[in-house]
């Protein structure tokens, strides 16, 4: 089995301010929950999904509220505020920040790759632009602890953008926009740096590590990306080289089940296609054809594959794929609507087999057929990211 460390307009505007509590002093009490991030109001809205309602409870976050990551116990989740280059640890339980965090963690800037550890307290942030002096190339990755709310550490990697942690949290890979490297960090030493791996790639974006961890699978952009070509690369620890590679039409995010990889992409930055690999075998089905626009999220739910594109023109930034064989739904305009905007996130509401979906900055509801239903709610501001959070 295996696992990522990896690793996606309406009115509105203001930034929320956290109370000075430490619970929410509106808390919900909703057990059927699900966390919104609103990226214009800089708050997390909690929605009953039993109701399809949006409550009056606010989790107070920071500007620019986008992405959420749960940690590896459920019990806290952490928002990326984009505007604000931090990072806000949100109890569930108590939906205020985590006891021992009196305000968010203040890491050096924008971040879209956050790895965390199964200790359920270490988090690692990749800092694409981090200043690391006068003469010293820009990136990093930081260290923080999320109980806390503080950043214990900072190593310079250039151009940093993108994270996977093994499932020891010893090894973390990093990835840049600008480079065919992948850069390994030993976190057992006294003093991590950054060596590079001796073996090369394709514009790698994302990485899976088997559950030994002797390998990594290293995801291949290619020529979406600038690189030459896309694909998987299975990256061998103890011979420290590619001992495989599954070349694919195109490869921009992926998500792993059990031995089974999803990928889609933009072959050569247009269109869309999505494949499978089977990481056993190494070898990959036929791409199917999904909607346009550049890939952001993906996720295997309810046994199919839903892929999240943004910028995708007059299309549907929505597809739908059951990998068991070519049938792919996209959420394309008909009879004369226009495109319903970016897909930046969404999550499977497991009691009723539903799904949210943050699309064009408003919540709307599909069943698991891609049936949009008439019940979608309206967020006053831009609904960025989706998270199932029962109680």
């Amino acid at each position: 089995m295996l696992c990522s460390v990896a690793t996606w307009c309406a009115c509105g505007g203001g930034s929320s301010s956290t109370p000075n509590t430490s619970v929410n002093p509106n808390l919900s009490h909703i057990k059927d929950r699900v966390f919104v991030s609103n990226y214009f109001s800089g708050n997390i809205q909690v929605v009953d999904a039993t109701q399809n309602a949006i409550s009056f409870t606010t989790i107070g976050s920071g500007a620019g509220a986008s992405n959420m990551i749960p940690s590896p116990d459920k019990k806290t989740t952490l928002v990326i505020n984009q505007t604000a280059g931090n990072i806000t640890p949100i109890s569930n339980a108590t939906e205020f920040l985590v006891a021992g965090a009196t305000t968010s963690i203040a890491i050096a800037g924008f971040t879209e790759s956050v790895a965390l550890a199964s200790d359920n307290k270490t988090g690692y942030a990749a800092i694409r632009n981090f200043n690391n002096g006068v003469g010293v190339a820009l990136g990093a990755v930081q260290k923080f602890d999320y109980t806390t709310g503080t950043v214990s550490s900072t190593i310079p990697v250039p151009a940093a953008r993108w994270l996977a942690l093994n499932h020891a949290g010893n090894k973390l890979l990093v990835m840049s926009d600008t480079t065919d490297t992948v850069m390994l960090i030993d976190l057992s030493a006294t003093t991590p740096a950054p060596v590079a791996l001796t073996a090369t790639f394709s514009r790698p974006v994302a990485a899976f590590f088997s559950t030994d961890d002797s390998t990594a699978y290293v995801v291949n952009c290619g020529p979406e990306c600038g690189g030459i070509q896309a694909g998987i690369s299975e990256f061998t620890f103890s011979s420290n080289s590619i001992t495989r590679t599954v070349n694919l039409s195109s490869a921009r995010v992926a998500t792993v089940n059990g031995t089974t990889m999803y990928v889609a992409g933009s072959p050569s930055g247009s269109g869309g296609t999505a494949q499978s690999v089977d990481l056993g075998a190494f070898t990959a089905s036929a791409p199917v054809t999904i909607g346009n626009g550049q890939k952001y999220v993906i996720k295997n739910l309810a046994s199919k594959v839903w892929i999240g594109s943004i910028n995708c023109g007059a299309g549907g930034c929505l597809s739908l794929w059951d990998p068991s064989g070519t049938a792919v739904t996209v959420d394309d305009p008909v009879g004369g609507q226009a495109s319903k905007g970016d897909v930046t996130g969404f999550d499977l509401i497991t009691s009723s087999n539903r799904m949210f979906v943050a699309e064009g900055g408003e919540l709307r509801v599909y069943d698991l057929n891609l049936k949009e239903e008439a019940t979608n709610m309206d967020v006053v501001g831009r609904a960025y990211d989706v998270l199932y959070v029962p109680q």
